[in-house]
């Protein structure tokens, strides 16, 4: 599978991270498409993303009830699902055991270091 292969779909309401992700991950060869809401069924059927990074504050929602509904479904328990937050990491782990997230990836600041971690996800 070549990095064009990979698909990650990135569900964040800030602009600004929303496109700092995309841009750190599309630099490595990754097939990047955006959400602004949680409501994501539609694009895991059409996109069909190897990975999700779901924001975990977005807007008036909450992005970990909003994982905890998809992987309930039977497309969403199929997509490899991850937290992805500025929250402390023990805050963030636990978010995620209690949504049913695949894991979860605390927001860095590096692009180097955050296309690793997706890399790490998907090739495993």
């Amino acid at each position: 599978m070549n990095d064009n292969d990979k698909k990650v779909l990135i569900v964040d309401d800030s602009h600004i991270s929303r496109n700092w992700t995309r841009l750190a991950l599309e630099k490595y060869g990754y097939n990047v498409r955006m959400a602004e809401e949680p409501e994501i069924g539609d694009l895991l059927n059409s996109f069909a993303p190897d990975l999700v990074l779901m924001d975990v504050e977005i807007r008036s929602k909450d992005g970990s009830e909003a994982v905890a509904r998809l992987k309930r479904s039977a497309l969403g328990a199929r997509t490899r699902i991850y937290l992805y937050s500025a929250k402390p990491e023990s805050e963030l782990r636990a978010l995620a055991a209690d949504s049913n997230a695949d894991g979860y990836i605390c927001k860095p600041d590096s692009m180097d270091t955050l296309a690793a971690k997706v890399a790490s996800i998907i090739e495993n």
